[in-house]
């Protein structure tokens, strides 16, 4: 069996409401693959979380303090 990992960014011109709903998205895409015999698994967790759980492992006690303020100021100023 072949595994493929695919990360997307869809973007639409049209600026309508049909595809506002991430749900109705992922069961259009679901529908598609799988009609091609293809079994689909969504990953709620992004690269960047998977990263910054690694990050964390590796960093020392006295860095935690400073990483934990910039995190922070970053939430602050980001739309998330």
């Amino acid at each position: 069996m072949k595994k493929f990992n695919i990360n997307m960014t869809l973007k639409r011109d049209q600026n309508d409401s049909e595809f506002d709903d991430i749900n109705q998205v992922k069961s259009e895409i679901t529908s598609w693959l799988e009609d091609l015999d293809f079994t689909v698994e969504f990953s709620t967790e992004t690269y960047h979380e998977k990263a910054k759980d690694i990050l964390w492992e590796y960093v020392s006690e006295k860095d935690i303090s400073e990483i934990t303020k910039r995190l922070k100021e970053i939430e602050k100023n980001e739309v998330l």
